[in-house]
């Protein structure tokens, strides 16, 4: 998204400049193209990042982005799935991502003058640590460390003290384990950090026990929170979308789409299903007036149908899994 918003606002800015001299000659305007193939995997990807590129640089609403593109259906766009193998149970659909990239801007998450696309890239490599911001200062995701470094089958593997200047240099204070233990936390305590073991199953869901209590440590830590499972994923991006719909008001949908932005494959399986189920008790634990506005709009929409917005007429609901599950779904 990133690459190609600024790509395509540098070829707009040329073109403004020669645009004046178009006007003086021939009162003709000039016209940038994006097009995909028919693949509706690459349909729907292309709407995604022009749509942000509506959104990041023209400062449409969500709703107004996905206007703009409702030209390009039928065919209906398809959905987003999870990275887990097997059939998909539940899509995000684009206007969701949408309003993710929209609320990432409003909440200052991402700033496209300042986003260094070239540390994100260094950092989310395995070698580099494996490892995210999805909310800037507040909550990292990363890979989870092994009691020592090494390299097996070709893969590189972590030991704590490879993260210890990373994240001392980012003010991160606290670590939260969600796997087995594969290292010493000892080795993050005596390296000054806070470590909190959250344990549940890998593929599973927290229990609301769990999900209080890590709302406590994320609210309660003195800098930033570094959260990990075995590879940062599912069980990582679903507590950290618990604390995102507590903190911002926002709903399930706009977490996962926030997280998958930041980090491609959070949040797996059933994972989805108890988000959405979980959203009005994480609204729930928030004294923020804002967030408790929200709740109450959100509210509205949670178990049932969303209302129309303007001429919006392609809703989350329409999306028929069994035909994403028949045309091959991979976004």
């Amino acid at each position: 998204m990133y690459r190609f918003t600024r790509y395509l606002h540098g070829l707009i800015e040329v073109c403004d400049i020669r645009y004046i001299s178009l006007v003086l000659l021939s009162q003709r305007k000039r016209k940038i193209v994006v097009y995909t193939d028919s693949d509706e995997r690459n349909r729907v990807n292309g709407a995604y990042i022009l749509a942000s590129y509506l959104i990041i640089y023209h400062g449409m609403t969500a709703d107004a982005a996905y206007l703009r593109l409702e030209a390009a259906q039928p065919p209906k766009f398809i959905g987003f799935r999870d990275a887990a193998l097997g059939e998909p149970t539940y899509l995000l659909h684009l206007h969701d991502v949408l309003r993710a990239v929209e609320k990432g801007l409003y909440h200052k998450w991402f700033d496209i003058n300042t986003f260094d696309a070239e540390e994100y890239e260094l950092y989310e490599r395995v070698e580099n640590g494996d490892m995210n911001w999805i909310i800037p200062g507040k909550i990292l995701s990363f890979c989870g460390p092994h009691n020592e470094s090494r390299i097996e089958d070709g893969y590189p593997y972590h030991s704590p003290e490879t993260y210890f200047d990373y994240f001392r240099n980012s003010k991160i204070t606290t670590i939260v384990r969600l796997n087995m233990r594969m290292y010493d936390a000892k080795k993050f305590t005596d390296a000054g950090f806070q470590h909190v073991d959250l344990f549940f199953i890998d593929g599973s869901t927290p229990s609301e026990d769990i999900v209080e209590k890590f709302i406590r440590v994320v609210d309660n830590a003195k800098g930033g929170v570094a959260v990990h499972c075995k590879a940062g994923l599912g069980r990582t991006g679903t507590l950290i979308a618990c604390w995102m719909m507590k903190e911002f008001g926002l709903n399930a949908a706009e977490c996962m789409a926030w997280l998958r932005i930041c980090r491609p494959g959070s949040v797996i399986g059933p994972q989805q299903e108890f988000l959405v189920s979980m959203q009005k008790f994480c609204w729930s634990m928030s004294q923020n007036s804002v967030v408790q506005k929200a709740r109450r709009s959100n509210g509205q929409e949670a178990g049932s149908e969303k209302k129309s917005v303007g001429k919006l007429v392609s809703k989350v609901d329409e999306i028929r899994l069994s035909q994403a599950i028949q045309n091959g779904l991979d976004g």
